[in-house]
């Protein structure tokens, strides 16, 4: 399973099902970098999109995306109406893939975006 993200805030991110990645590596090491978006993420299928990029997801980057000063798990968990375990268990997943960032205040953890858009190429 390829995942790559290269990362510039001032871009969406733009996530890309079943290209073949080292083929755009090469091609961006070797200078051809005028149509590149800044920001990738390399996924293998459209079941590894599905999985990454669930209803809830979706719905739980919404709340996210609509506080960029952040929220608690705890108060993301309220606003979403979910189990906090299973808040806690999609954030690791989202920010593993480079969708979100999380740091600590005290015993908190507080979850932000990191991009205002997001782009599916096929």
């Amino acid at each position: 399973c390829y995942i790559m993200i290269i990362m510039d805030k001032t871009e969406p991110l733009t996530i890309v099902v079943g290209r073949d990645m080292e083929k755009d590596w090469a091609s961006f090491l070797s200078g051809n970098t005028k149509d590149r978006p800044k920001n990738m993420l390399y996924l293998d299928s459209y079941k590894e999109l599905s999985d990454l990029l669930s209803p809830k997801n979706i719905g739980l980057l919404k709340i996210i995306a609509s506080f960029p000063k952040g929220n608690s798990v705890g108060e993301l968990s309220d606003k979403s109406k979910r189990k906090q375990e299973a808040i806690s268990r999609d954030i690791k997943k989202l920010k593993k893939n480079g969708f979100i960032e999380t740091r600590k205040d005290k015993q908190k953890t507080i979850v932000t975006p990191k991009y205002s858009k997001i782009i599916i190429e096929i």
